[in-house]
């Protein structure tokens, strides 16, 4: 270990430690690919009475659509709503020229909604959770 150097360990970062390792990386990545673009990508879903009962969220950047939460209510799964959703950011993703789309879910998630919607598996990892798989997907938009 080098001399004069203090290491620290914590299960509770500060704000602004966490801070700091952001900028640092980004200062890096944008040393190798230039300034990131993070565009927020979102679309809802409402019943009659306007309450939501499914939503996406995700982001653009590096030329990618990143899908980070698809979730539908547990009584209205089944009806296109998730599916709606999803090819709903793609459209959203394509109108700003993003051509490919990537993804994480879980075995107890929606692996087969993704896969019947195009998607492909590049990578899983397996007991992630324990007893489950964690599956790593993506598409040609």
């Amino acid at each position: 270990m080098p001399m004069g150097i203090a290491y620290e360990s914590t299960f509770e970062p500060s704000k602004d430690l966490l801070k700091i390792l952001e900028d640092g990386l980004e200062r890096h990545n944008e040393s190798v690919v230039g300034k990131s673009t993070f565009v927020p990508v979102a679309s809802f879903a409402r019943d009659d009475s306007q309450e939501i009962i499914g939503g996406l969220s995700g982001r653009l950047f590096w030329d990618w659509l990143c899908i980070e939460q698809l979730w539908v209510a547990e009584g209205e799964r089944g009806k296109g709503i998730g599916k709606h959703l999803v090819l709903e950011a793609e459209r959203m993703a394509l109108e700003r020229g993003v051509r490919r789309s990537y993804l994480i879910t879980m075995s107890f998630q929606a692996l087969d909604f993704y896969l019947d919607l195009g998607y492909s598996v590049y990578g899983e990892l397996g007991d992630r959770p324990a007893g489950h798989t964690t599956y790593y997907l993506r598409k040609n938009l």
